[in-house]
């Protein structure tokens, strides 16, 4: 496994403009053995706005447990997706983001063709240091051709919900007196 990360951070007369690319080299290519280069991170972050591609606002990877496996096991929300979002401080330990999002569908007997970016929302309470909560929820629209028909276009509206968290836990010492 190896990764390659850039990033910037400039001044400007408003703020400051975050800029930050990641790859690796866990990338296949299907027609040979090689691996190839694969793009993690690219995005732009300045005021509370990040466009480009990066985890997704329904992901929470700083709830990801420690593994061996580099891809992570099947049950993990974990996806990089091209996306504007907005996040904004509620009060001192409770965020607000939502996000606009590349709708990717995957279709068995067809391919998706989606026109309506996925709407996604999370709200996340640090309590302490170390410690969070998040809840998500997504909105989205899932529209598909037929592989054995395409003229046939079928959708619907689809939501979903999240709740992770991360909470850091103490061991107790028992001191002889």
């Amino acid at each position: 496994t190896s990764r390659f990360n850039f990033e910037m951070r400039t001044p400007t007369g408003v703020g400051q403009l975050r800029t930050f690319i990641e790859g690796d080299f866990f990338g296949s290519n299907v027609e040979s053995s090689n691996v190839n280069f694969r793009l993690r991170h690219a995005y732009a972050q300045f005021h509370g706005f990040l466009v480009g591609q990066t985890w997704s606002t329904f992901s929470d990877p700083a709830a990801n447990h420690q593994d061996m496996d580099f891809e992570g096991i099947n049950g993990e929300n974990v996806i990089r997706q091209a996306q504007i979002r907005y996040t904004y401080q509620v009060v001192s330990n409770l965020w607000f983001a939502a996000a606009l999002e590349t709708p990717a569908v995957s279709i068995t007997g067809g391919q998706g063709v989606n026109v309506v970016p996925d709407l996604i929302g999370r709200l996340v309470w640090r309590p302490k240091t170390n410690a969070h909560i998040q809840f998500g929820i997504v909105l989205r629209q899932i529209r598909g051709e037929s592989n054995a028909n395409p003229d046939l276009t079928k959708n619907a509206f689809a939501w979903g919900t999240s709740l992770s968290a991360a909470w850091p836990i103490q061991r107790w010492h028992l001191v002889d007196r």
